[in-house]
């Protein structure tokens, strides 16, 4: 028997045994290496494997062996071919096993070592396809053709699972914001489609492409160089070829590089072979040629190999090579590779085994900020910025250990000695709590190679985001305290956190923008260039987000400096005292979403600036102001000057103080008083006063709602008569305006504002006083537009509502008054309203309302007028009853649908208009069924608050009560006034097309008459009717505000007896649940006057649906769906009435004397009329036709007086009256 595993038979036997063809053709599949070598099964006297033949599938060769007298003979050869014996398959199968284990008669197998040991059948395989390939390899030459510049991008990527194979794609990059974005397209994308993706020299490449892909596979031993050199070269010369990412540096064109085979020796003892380059940081590939790419310069080029590329491709597939193979692979590779001492395995190594400690290191690194970075990027690093870390190592002496494994050893290899290195791993650990320990954050894992630990210094749970700050705080306190602790300390070149000193003086300029702003600018010395200081700390506030407040700013003091960012990386040192006394100034003005660096300062931060050093001997009138703001004691009160005709109460004197206040700094404000304490006298005082001191150099010109212009003219004739007042009222008003200057005070309309604009525009005005300043509250009407261009030496507003509906109103105002004080609208809705009334951020609110508090005067009547008698207001519940109940429901239900069915189409923000609708129609179903037409109702006819309220009304009546009664619809003042004249009771009225307001007020004063209905807007404001003693609200409106504004006409000063106020509210309806949002609108408003009452209002979906609730049987239910009754207020009391009381109501009195039959309550025009006042009505009334901006015409009845000699300021004030009287 041969030699373990030998074939028994010689190989001239094997070519005798096969015909010459089977056996040339054997000879082929066997240089093709389609025998499977790992297969091989020898048991002699037989050996089988698996051969690939021309199916998908293997076929299965054996060949049994015969000892005969003159040796061992082929006995048989069988295969599942279709040829079944004799045949090609098994020919290679005993020509490739002769190889291996060698034939008989010659030395021993040619992959037996000389202690005879066997190979692996994976390492035999290996072997033999390397054998191959070194037969078959030929020479090849490179190519140095380059190609001129392109546009596309080129990208090479190495599989992970192909270590030395070096794909291009081709891919189409478009820019944006985040960095370009890559689209991949064939290379017949290119070719076809040129115009679209490239020019000639990109067709030219992805021709290239194309025949490179068509002819070739990867994995093949044999390549055209030609094509692949010119191919990689051509792409490189586009100057747009990357590797692996587009956000590093494109690769340039290098010089070929020398390359050798080596044998890496492992750990464990067994080798592996490698591609080497004497340059570090250098990748090699060998498909689809052989090249290099320089990951540390960015270059790229050929590589030049000792041996071909075909076979070292096959050289590099060696498995790991046990200890107990290295002989006889050495062997075999000097047969095959002669001279190529450097491609065979190291024959002989050592191996020991040590204890060692790490060195403790931190390197001190950044790196650029991709997307894939979450956690730098939420922590508040840009993309493509650099971003500073900490990179911790534990050093062994061994490069590149993996920290991530728990194994206790690591191994060493230096030449042919291989140290296995006990790990310290509780020290590891030990280290890394004290760094955690020590304010480091560790970045995951995703982030970091690994051999390092990544840290970057934590932040407070405020905070959020890295700043300088947090840096130098842990390089100058914590940073020290690690290195005592035995850690060493690396400042890697990349590294961006570095400090400089500034010189001490500052300089400053200033330049005078107008009105109440300077703009400043405050230089610094650096290194002996100047620069600007502002710019850099106000960067450094956008990068700390979490600092709104100068409380904040302690939180950017390290160790007494305060670090800003330059231009270059860097940042500058500067007193920390300093920079908080000067932010703590310009902070206020400070707009974090603006990237502007412009800074405009008021004479209040001057005056603190000065204090700092920063002087404006430039700016005169700065300087003054400043020095006025310095010397500001506070506002004390002022007594009324001579020629004024009323005694002041005194919050009116102190109110006086502080107008004064207002215009000694030129700047505006906000007399918020509540309705009825005399704002109008107040300001007409001051302007008295400014006469009287002779500073009135321009005219006052007062801008108010049409409805009460006659007010304004009347109150300073009664008060200031020696004033002289023009009004610019209807068509005659345009021959006025060359007499502007010969008045102290102009008087106009909001309506007429924008009409007038080129004319009120133009003057100079030394106040401008908007009465009802909420009618600017949307800063985009005409009116709004036209306020802001008017020029005075300061301004005013007169309002006791500055929040009607959300936190706008009040920087439209501001924005009026003090231009930029509140920012832009855009970043006070982001900065302020958003957080304040969706959030209900309290710090934002006491921001605010610190900010506009100088600015703003409020008086409550509790807080000054403590002669007035209370206010008492009383929630008159009514449940509906019969047809109005299901009509209720019937509209809840059907308009509930429509709604919901709109804000699925349109969205919830698209559907005001139908969610508007919805909510008038069940209002209007709660006032009175007839309100509501025919298209939901044809049977409800009689309304169940109605009833009541008549009751009330009777009852009141008979107790010698004045009553005014406000509703918002003027036709349901249509129904009570027809309930009224069918009760015989006497009644006045104003409504919007009201034409003589004077002449109902006068008579409702004097007593004539006991009831007064009002509509809500027309009658809400510029009204004194101190004769009523109770309030009815038919119907609440969605503001607060507008109802207060209506009670006071009666609960204002002049009022001597307790005013009740009832409002009456269908339970269990939507009425009930917009008492609960008029809370809301409450509480937002009063956070701007203290921020103690901060609250957030946001009307929601879900808002939506509590409006759109059922009707609920048990009226407490509804009473527990949320407070709304502000009890322990100072100067009311509300009060809730039960929905039956014992009092039989006045139709149950009248159902009694009937016999108890049904009352039918409609209006007839057959009722006797008792003294009722008719006030006509037009199609196109005078206020109506002013505030839609048609043409004016002129009132028939004031046209009618001004014939017999009357001015407008007369009829105004009355005159009228007193010649009737006289007559």
């Amino acid at each position: 028997m041969p030699a373990k595993r030998q074939l028994p038979i010689s190989r001239a036997q094997l070519a005798e045994y096969f015909d010459s063809a089977t056996f040339g053709r054997g000879e082929v599949y066997a240089l093709e290496n389609r025998v499977l070598v790992d297969t091989f099964d020898i048991e002699m006297p037989s050996i089988s494997a698996y051969v690939r033949g021309s199916k998908k599938k293997p076929y299965s060769v054996r060949v049994r062996f015969s000892k005969r007298k003159s040796g061992w003979v082929i006995y048989t050869s069988q295969c599942t071919c279709p040829v079944n014996y004799d045949c090609k398959h098994a020919a290679a199968m005993l020509l490739t096993a002769g190889q291996i284990f060698g034939f008989d008669g010659e030395d021993s197998g040619t992959f037996v070592n000389p202690e005879g040991h066997f190979l692996t059948a994976k390492t035999a395989a290996w072997l033999q396809e390397l054998n191959i390939a070194a037969r078959c390899a030929k020479k090849t030459k490179d190519s140095t053709d380059i190609d001129d510049e392109s546009n596309l991008v080129y990208i090479l990527n190495s599989p992970d699972n192909l270590e030395y194979d070096l794909t291009p794609t081709i891919y189409y990059a478009k820019a944006n914001k985040r960095g370009p974005t890559l689209t991949e397209i064939s290379h017949d994308d290119v070719l076809y489609e040129s115009e679209e993706y490239g020019n000639v020299d990109d067709m030219l490449i992805a021709g290239m492409l194309n025949t490179f892909f068509n002819n070739y596979s990867y994995g093949t031993a044999d390549r055209d160089a030609g094509i692949v050199t010119k191919l990689f070269i051509s792409m490189l010369n586009t100057g747009r070829c990357y590797f692996r990412d587009v956000n590093e540096p494109p690769l340039k064109l290098n010089h070929p590089l020398a390359a050798s085979v080596s044998w890496t020796l492992l750990p464990s003892g067994r080798q592996k072979p490698a591609i080497t380059v004497d340059k570090s940081n250098v990748l090699a590939f060998l498909d689809p040629h052989p090249w290099y790419v320089d990951t540390a310069n960015w270059e790229s080029g050929p590589l030049q190999l000792p041996i071909a590329a075909s076979v070292i491709e096959v050289l590099l597939d060696a498995p790991e090579l046990e200890p107990t193979e290295t002989a006889a692979v050495r062997t075999a590779l000097k047969r095959f590779l002669p001279d190529n001492e450097a491609a065979l395995p190291i024959d002989n190594f050592e191996r020991k085994t040590v204890d060692r400690d790490p060195v403790k290191k931190l390197i001190l690194q950044s790196k650029t900020v991709t997307y894939a970075d979450d956690t730098l990027l939420r922590r508040g690093f840009a993309f493509g910025h650099k971003a500073p870390y900490v990179a911790a190592v534990f050093d062994y002496g061994v490069p590149g250990i993996d920290l991530d494994s728990n194994n206790k050893q690591i191994s060493s290899i230096e030449g042919n000695v291989i140290t296995i290195i006990n790990r310290n791993l509780e020290m590891e650990r030990s280290a890394i709590r004290q760094l955690q320990q020590s304010g480091l954050e560790a970045l995951p894992n995703y982030l970091r190679p690994s051999d390092k630990l990544l840290f970057i210094p934590s932040v407070a749970a405020n905070e959020k985001v890295i700043t300088a700050t947090t840096w130098f705080r842990f390089l100058k306190s914590q940073l020290p305290k690690l290195q005592e602790s035995g850690w060493t300390v690396e400042i890697d070149p990349s590294f961006t956190v570095e400090s400089v000193e500034a010189e001490d003086e500052w300089s400053s300029e200033v330049e005078d923008n107008g009105g109440w702003w300077f703009s400043l600018e405050i230089g610094i010395e650096v290194e002996g260039e100047r620069i600007p200081l502002l710019p850099i700390l106000l960067d450094a506030l956008r990068r700390a987000p979490f600092v709104f407040t100068p409380d904040d700013l302690e939180s950017l003091n390290v160790d007494g400096k305060f670090y800003a960012p330059l231009e270059d990386g860097r940042h500058v040192a500067l007193p920390f005292e300093r920079v908080r006394d000067l932010l703590s100034v310009i902070l206020d003005l400070f707009d974090r979403s603006s990237q502007s660096d412009d800074i405009n300062i008021n004479p209040w931060q001057a005056a603190e600036l000065t204090n700092l050093g920063i002087s404006f001997e430039n700016q005169s009138r700065l300087n003054a102001l400043a020095q006025r703001v310095k010397s500001f004691k506070g506002i004390s009160a002022i007594e009324a000057p001579p020629g004024f005709q009323a005694s002041l109460r005194e919050y009116q004197k102190e109110g006086l103080g502080w107008l004064n206040f207002i215009r000694e700094f030129e700047a505006g404000g906000i007399l918020a008083d509540d309705m009825g304490l005399g704002k109008t006298v107040q300001t007409l005082c001051h302007i008295l006063i400014e006469k009287t001191e002779e500073r009135l150099d321009y005219p006052a010109l007062i801008v108010c709602p049409t409805s009460v212009l006659p007010n304004w003219v009347s109150e300073a004739k009664k008060f200031t008569p020696s004033l002289r007042v023009l009004a610019l009222y209807g068509a005659e008003r345009q021959n006025s305006f060359n007499d502007v200057y010969e008045h102290d005070i102009v008087v106009t309309t909001y309506a007429l504002l924008h009409r007038d604009k080129h004319q009120l525009a133009k003057r100079n005005w030394h106040v401008v006083v908007l009465d009802e300043a909420q009618f600017i509250r949307n800063p985009a009407t005409l009116a709004a537009q036209t306020a802001f261009q008017l020029q005075a030496n300061y301004r005013l507003c007169l309002t006791g509502t500055p929040v009607e509906n959300h936190l706008g109103d009040l920087w439209s105002q501001f924005q009026f008054l003090i231009p930029g004080y509140l920012g832009d609208q855009k970043s006070f809705a982001s900065f302020f309203r958003q957080a304040i009334e969706k959030h209900g951020d309290r710090a934002r609110q006491a921001m605010l309302s610190q900010r506009v508090r100088p600015f703003l005067l409020r008086r409550t009547k509790s807080e000054v007028a403590n002669e007035l008698p209370e206010k008492t207001i009383i929630i008159e519940s009514v449940q509906l009853d019969g047809a109005q109940r299901d009509l209720y429901e019937t509209v809840r239900l059907t308009m509930h649908e429509k709604v919901k069915e709109e804000i699925h189409l349109k969205g919830f923000k698209r559907s005001q208009i139908a969610i508007l609708e919805a909510l008038l129609r069940l209002r209007q179903v709660c006032c009175d069924p007839r309100l509501i037409g025919t298209k939901f109702n044809h049977k409800a006819k009689d309304s169940s608050k109605l009833r009541r309220v008549l009751d009330m009304v009777t009852e009141l009546i008979d107790e010698g009560r004045k009553i005014l009664i406000f509703s918002q619809f003027t036709s349901m003042l249509d129904i009570i006034a027809a309930e009224l004249q069918a009760l015989k009771i006497e009644y006045v009225q104003i409504r919007g097309d009201t034409k003589d307001r004077a002449e109902p007020v006068r008579k409702f004063q004097a007593g004539e008459i006991p009831v007064f209905l009002l509509s809500l807007k027309a009658g809400g404001t510029g009204l004194n009717l101190t004769a009523a003693d109770t309030v009815i609200h038919y119907d609440p409106w969605w503001n607060p505000a507008v109802e207060n504004q209506a009670t006071d006409r009666a609960h204002r000063i002049g009022q001597t007896k307790p005013v009740f106020v009832y409002k009456a509210i269908a339970a269990g309806t939507i009425e009930e649940r917009m008492l609960q949002l008029q809370e809301k609108k409450k509480a937002l408003a009063e956070g701007v006057f203290d921020e103690k009452k901060a609250a957030s209002i946001n009307i929601t979906e879900q808002e939506l649906e509590f409006l759109f609730r059922p009707l609920s049987d048990d009226p407490t239910v509804e009473e527990s769906a949320g407070s709304y009754f502000s009890k322990g207020s100072t100067d009311s009391s509300i009060l809730r009435l039960p929905l039956n009381e014992d009092k039989p109501s006045q139709d149950e009195k009248h159902e009694e004397k009937v016999e108890k039959k049904p009352v039918k309550r409609e209006s007839t025009t057959n009722a006797p009329k008792r003294n009722t006042v008719t006030i006509k009505r037009t199609n196109n009334p005078l206020e109506s036709r002013e505030e839609k901006g048609a043409k004016t015409s002129v009132d028939p009845f004031i046209e009618a007086l001004r014939k017999q000699g009357l001015s407008v300021e007369d009829i105004a004030a009355g005159e009228f009256m007193k010649k009737k009287k006289r007559k």
